[in-house]
């Protein structure tokens, strides 16, 4: 059949320049979900990712030229007879982000990754940063999406965050222009990873995202239309961006003592980044600019970093760890295959340390991740006669 000679409602047959007005879709989703969407509430505690990229409201557009229904816009983009309600769907992600369930979960998962960083920090191969939002800030403002903006957002917890991969880029960048020598040995390079890992800003306190706008004033030449003048309309185009003021936590962790080595090195070229670079997107408007400081650890950190993760994990019912004891099941959970053999001994010796307590928790957290790593029943009991820590207690 050709197209558009006849079914108008099916597009599988018919090119994009005719495609039937009437097989419009109002939301892009199937209908039995768009119907379930239209209850939920930002508030409720729902992914801020299905307000920003997913579940997107269309609205019809109004004061469409006719007889273009059917036709491609100059820049090759599809113009529907509806078009995706950006200011309200913003702001949906915004009341979304800037909720109190999303500020608890950040600083729960904060708690048990600083609960984790305990011993390598004491130990020298790790370091905890606090970078603060000198200016406002963007990150992944051009990731795909029907808003055609976006923001950086935990993937299951919907809390903004610092991708530890723009932050490696922006130290790696420094390098590449001060201090050349230094890039392979501090970054690695295509063929091998680097010796240090970035992890994550996440959000630290009362942070907060705003709504932001930029202006266009010459879009048509921007897609190649025209030559740039004065005659064009301005078209405001909203977006979110991290509130100046905002605190966030990353850490850089060693994976070597040749990582060890570079991590203060790697420090000062994240600073100057932060600095004079920015990072994301915009710092060429001024957006982007963070502070930078080394958070030393204390006596006091551990003891309320594991008092936030023991009232998550165990709801306040049974005592809570001591400092001690989470950093030990930090590293039972950290272990690998390949280390077991290397780290069993030292593992085992500091369960043992531990009081009674704690003593069994950890005990049953170690044969669990063993069985977790693919240890056959046979390799298990020999580490068990090994190191009789490792035994069931007796019924």
């Amino acid at each position: 059949m050709a197209p558009g000679s006849g079914r108008e409602g099916s597009h599988a047959r018919q090119p994009l320049g005719r495609r039937s007005a009437a097989a419009t879709i109002r939301i892009p989703s199937p209908a039995p979900m768009a119907e379930a969407w239209k209850g939920v509430r930002p508030e409720d505690g729902t992914h801020p990712v299905y307000w920003l990229a997913r579940m997107v409201g269309w609205k019809p557009e109004k004061n469409r030229p006719p007889g273009r229904a059917g036709a491609l816009s100059p820049s090759g983009s599809w113009p529907r007879e509806a078009k995706p309600a950006k200011d309200e769907t913003l702001r949906s992600s915004q009341d979304a982000i800037n909720t109190k369930i999303r500020m608890n979960l950040a600083e729960r998962v904060l708690a048990r990754r600083c609960a984790w960083l305990l011993a390598p920090e004491r130990a020298g191969t790790a370091r905890r940063l606090r970078l603060t939002a000198r200016t406002e800030a963007v990150l992944w403002l051009a990731s795909p999406g029907p808003l055609e903006v976006g923001l950086a957002l935990h993937h299951v917890y919907g809390f903004p965050v610092l991708p530890g991969s723009a932050l490696k880029g922006l130290a790696r960048r420094v390098a590449r222009q001060v201090r050349a020598d230094a890039v392979a040995a501090r970054y690695g390079r295509r063929e091998e990873a680097g010796p240090v890992a970035f992890l994550d800003g996440l959000p630290v306190g009362n942070w907060a995202i705003q709504l932001d706008v930029m202006t266009p004033h010459y879009g048509g030449w921007y897609r190649g239309e025209r030559l740039p003048d004065d005659t064009e309309s301005p078209v405001p185009i909203g977006f979110l961006s991290l509130q100046a003021g905002s605190v966030f936590e990353a850490a850089l962790v060693a994976r070597n003592d040749a990582g060890a080595r570079h991590l203060d090195g790697i420090v000062e070229d994240l600073r100057l980044g932060l600095d004079e670079l920015g990072l994301g997107a915009k710092t060429a408007a001024g957006y982007g600019v963070f502070a930078l400081e080394v958070v030393l650890p204390s006596a006091a950190d551990p003891a309320d970093v594991v008092a936030v993760v023991s009232e998550e994990r165990r709801s306040g019912v049974e005592p809570r760890e001591s400092a001690e004891a989470a950093a030990v099941r930090a590293q039972i959970s950290s272990l690998r295959r390949h280390e077991v053999s290397g780290r069993l001994q030292a593992l085992a010796a500091a369960i043992e340390r531990r009081p009674q307590s704690e003593r069994d928790a950890l005990a049953a957290a170690l044969r669990s991740r063993l069985k977790q790593l693919g240890l056959s029943t046979r390799e298990i009991e020999d580490m068990e006669r090994r190191y009789p820590i490792l035994r069931q207690p007796a019924p």
